[in-house]
């Protein structure tokens, strides 16, 4: 809410700390959208290796988002070092029907692409 506004001054830096409590203790999405923070540097430094850490976390438990951007990142190397087949790797994960999502519609796009 602090992060878009809702209900409450926006106020990226204390949604920030909400999503840093929430990372710390292993929930996915707070970390995909601290890592997203990072990326873009909303309410901090722009810090794409923080952001690939954060993300990694994440989609080391499936979630495609972060798994998506994850892949992104190694696309364009971005954090991490460029690797394409890393890039294929977590698109495969995250456009996969057979994931929790049911196939991420950008994963997939950008494998089409990568391919």
């Amino acid at each position: 809410m602090y992060q878009y506004g809702c209900g409450v001054e926006k106020n990226e830096p204390e949604a920030l700390k909400c999503y840093q409590q929430a990372a710390h203790k292993n929930y996915a999405h707070a970390q995909a959208a601290l890592a997203l923070m990072h990326d873009k540097g909303l309410g901090v430094a722009q810090n794409h290796l923080i952001a690939a850490t954060w993300y990694q976390q994440a989609a080391n438990q499936d979630y495609t988002e972060a798994q998506c951007c994850l892949a992104f990142m190694c696309k364009d190397g971005r954090g991490v070092n460029q690797d394409a087949q890393e890039a294929v790797k977590w698109c495969r994960k995250a456009a996969s029907e057979e994931c929790a999502s049911g196939g991420y519609a950008s994963a997939q796009t950008l494998l089409g692409w990568m391919y």
